[in-house]
């Protein structure tokens, strides 16, 4: 995630911002498929041409914003709804405007049939 350039006062509160605005925007619901596609464009802004997202042994990779914004385009919720949080964050700042961060995110899934929730967390470090 793009985060640390062009912060000067409180870079890791400021990132923490970063990480809770994109949270927001990944969780704010659109119901027709226009707004489907632009809101994935908007979540692509939060990250390089080449990031790579590994979530972990038996999971390919993802590799690019391009491919993201694909993905995102694609979640709607018509069997589940979704919200994501991000908790445990750790921001460690660096030299050169930059910052390492390790954190939790959380998916919370609701079934819109049955009302049952699941719950998936992952680490992760950026």
């Amino acid at each position: 995630m793009r985060v640390a350039h062009g912060y000067h006062q409180e870079p890791a509160r400021a990132i923490r911002q970063r990480f809770d605005t994109f949270a927001a925007e990944f969780n704010a619901s659109t119901t027709d498929g226009l707004g489907t596609v632009a809101r994935a464009a908007r979540l692509g802004d939060y990250f390089t041409p080449d990031v790579v997202v590994e979530l972990g042994e038996g999971t390919a990779a993802i590799h690019g914003r391009e491919t993201l914004i694909g993905m995102a385009a694609r979640l709607q919720p018509r069997t589940a709804a979704f919200v994501m949080e991000f908790q445990d964050v750790t921001i460690e700042t660096l030299e050169d405007a930059r910052a390492d961060a390790t954190l939790t995110l959380v998916i919370r899934r609701r079934s819109m049939a049955s009302g049952e929730e699941s719950i998936a967390a992952r680490e992760f470090s950026a």
